[in-house]
C-alpha cells in the first residue's frame, strides 16, 4: 500500500545528496527570509544577508546561554522574538550550566525533523517490509512528570508521535505496543517491561535509544531472546561512542537480527540518519549545518569535510536557534559518492553520557560548588563507576572535615535529578543512586593511577570531573 511512497521519499533524499551545498543554501535562506522581521532577525540584519558568507559575517556563533533572555520573553507570551512563526511549544532537555533548557518548536521545525525521519523510516520499511504488519516497540520520548513552569507557551510534546507527520504517525500508531501502566519502582518496571514484550512473540521491530536498557529487560527473561522473538527483524539503537560496547553485547542476545545504529538526533535538531547499505548521512534538507574543525578551529561546510577529520556541529534551525553550537562531535568515516558519512564521537566540553544522562562538567561543578566540596576537601573527583551489577556516579573525596555524608549524598542526588535526562536514566534503572567514597591520600592515588596508565608526571592535569570509569581509588563508600 505504501511501498511506492516509501521508495519516492527515500529516492528524493538520496538524490538531494548530489547537490549538498545548493540544498543547504536553500534551507538557510528560507529560514532567514521567514524570520527576517523578528527581534533576533532585525538585530542581526537578516534582510541584508544574500549568501552563506554574509550569514557567517553577520551572525555570531551561539550557545543556549545566548538565548535565555529571548526564551524568557517567549514564556511571557511575547511573539516575533526568535521567529516570526508562532512558537507551538518549548521542549525541555538537559542543559550544561542549567538543569534544563527549553527549545522553541515551530511547525516549520517539526516539518524539518520529518525531512530526516521520513527517509529513515521509509528505508526501514523498504528493507524490512514485514515489520509494518507486526507489533513494534518504540521508546522515543522520556516519560516525565508535568513540569511546573510559569509559561504562557505550552511546555513539552504530549505524545512521541507528534514528531511525525500524519501518514507515518498513523502507520506506527497502528502497530506500536506499550503497556498502559508501568510501576515507578525500577526493578518492577524492568520486570514488567520484560514480561510485556515477551507476550509479543511476533514482535517485528524494537526501537530503543540505549542498548543497555534493552539488555536490562532481557536479563529479567529466563528464555533466550531469539527463542521468544523468532520474527524480529530489526533493532534500532545507539551504537557509537559510549553505547558501542552495549550494542555489541546486544548482538550476542540477537545473533540473527540486524542491529541498526541510530543516527544523531537532539531536541534541537536531527543531524544524521542511517540508510541501509550506505551509512549515516547528514540531513541536509532539515537544517543548515556548519562544522568547526577540531584541529584547525576553522568553520567548514558540508562539501569541505575531509576523511578522518573530527568536527563540532553548529546548527541553524527553524525554531529560532542560529549558528548554535550543539556540542556534538562527529568524524568523517567514509563517503557515499562525494557525500561524507558521519559517525558520532562524543560530546564536547567534557560531558559524561553513557545512557543519555548528559552530565556536563559545568552543571556538576555548579552542584559541587553549592556544597563547598572544593573548600572541604584535599582532593575530589566526580566520575561514573561501573561494577558487575551496577552503574552509578560517585564523588571520590579526600575530606578535610567531618561531613554528614549520608545527607550530602542525598542532597547531591536531588540536584542531579534536576537534570532531565539523568532523572530518566535513574527511573529506568540504567543508573543507580549517586554515591560518595571517602578516600585517603587522594592526590597520591590519582597521580599513581595516571602514571600507571602511561602519563608523565609533569604532564598530569588534575581533573575534578571525568567520564572515565576506570578510576579505582581505595577507600570506603560512606553509606
Amino acid at each position: 500500500m505504501y511501498k511506492e511512497l516509501f521508495i519516492n521519499i527515500r529516492k528524493k533524499f538520496i538524490d538531494s545528496l548530489e547537490h549538498p551545498l545548493e540544498n543547504q543554501t536553500k534551507v538557510l535562506m528560507e529560514i532567514l527570509n521567514t524570520n527576517k522581521n523578528c527581534e533576533y532577525g532585525s538585530k542581526y540584519n537578516f534582510s541584508s544577508i544574500k549568501d552563506i558568507k554574509d550569514f557567517q559575517k553577520n551572525v555570531p556563533i551561539t550557545n543556549y546561554e545566548n538565548y535565555k533572555e529571548y526564551i524568557d520573553k517567549i514564556m511571557q507570551g511575547k511573539e516575533n522574538i526568535l521567529t516570526c512563526e508562532k512558537i507551538l511549544l518549548l521542549e525541555p532537555t538537559s542543559g550544561s550550566t542549567s538543569a534544563t533548557k527549553y527549545i522553541p518548536y515551530t511547525q516549520s521545525l517539526k516539518n524539518a525533523f520529518n525531512e530526516g525521519i521520513k527517509p529513515w523510516l521509509s528505508d526501514i520499511f523498504i528493507n524490512y517490509p514485514d515489520v509494518i504488519r507486526k507489533p513494534m516497540y518504540w521508546s522515543i520520548t522520556p516519560i516525565q512528570e508535568e513540569l511546573k513552569i510559569n509559561s504562557k507557551v505550552k511546555i513539552g510534546f504530549d505524545s512521541d508521535l507528534e514528531y511525525l507527520d500524519s501518514i507515518f504517525s498513523s502507520i506506527i500508531a497502528k502497530n506500536i505496543i506499550y503497556p498502559s501502566k508501568l510501576p515507578k519502582n525500577t526493578d518492577d518496571f524492568q520486570k514488567n517491561m520484560a514480561n510485556f514484550l515477551s507476550n509479543y512473540e511476533n514482535l517485528g521491530l524494537i526501537s530503543i535509544w540505549n542498548p543497555y536498557l534493552l539488555i536490562l529487560f532481557l536479563e529479567k527473561i529466563k528464555d533466550k531472546p531469539e527463542k521468544i522473538w523468532k520474527q524480529i527483524e530489526l533493532i534500532s539503537c545507539w551504537d557509537e561512542a559510549n553505547a558501542e560496547l552495549y550494542a555489541k553485547k546486544l548482538k550476542e542476545y540477537f545473533p540473527n537480527t540486524k542491529i541498526q545504529g541510530k543516527g544523531l538526533l537532539a531536541t534541537e535538531a536531527i543531524m544524521t540518519i542511517p540508510i541501509e547499505n550506505i551509512g549515516k548521512l547528514l540531513c541536509i534538507n532539515s537544517h543548515f549545518f556548519e562544522f568547526l574543525d577540531i584541529e584547525s578551529n576553522k568553520i567548514k561546510l558540508i562539501n569541505e569535510l575531509e576523511l578522518g577529520k573530527e568536527y563540532s556541529i553548529i546548527i541553524t534551525n527553524q525554531g529560532g536557534l542560529y549558528r548554535y553550537k550543539i556540542g556534538d562531535i562527529v568524524k568523517v568515516y567514509g563517503f557515499y559518492k562525494n557525500f561524507p558519512l558521519l559517525s558520532f564521537i562524543g560530546r564536547e566540553h567534557n560531558t559524561s553520557d553513557y545512557f543519555g544522562e548528559k552530565l556536563n562538567e559545568e552543571f556538576v561543578k555548579t552542584i559541587l560548588d553549592k556544597f563547598n566540596i572544593k573548600e572541604n576537601s584535599n582532593f575530589h573527583i566526580f566520575c561514573p563507576k561501573k561494577t558487575e551489577k551496577e552503574f552509578f556516579y560517585t564523588l571520590y573525596i579526600d575530606s578535610k572535615d567531618n561531613i554528614n555524608f549520608k545527607e550530602l549524598e542525598n542532597e547531591i542526588e536531588k540536584e542531579l535529578l534536576a537534570n532531565f535526562h539523568y532523572k530518566y536514566a535513574r527511573e529506568l534503572g540504567q543508573l543507580q543512586h549517586f554515591k560518595i567514597m571517602k578516600i585517603k591520600n587522594g592526590m597520591k592515588q590519582y597521580l599513581n593511577f595516571c602514571t600507571k596508565n602511561g602519563q608523565k608526571l609533569g604532564n598530569i592535569k588534575v581533573k575534578n570531573f571525568t567520564s572515565c570509569t576506570n578510576y579505582n581509588f581505595i577507600g570506603e563508600f560512606t553509606v
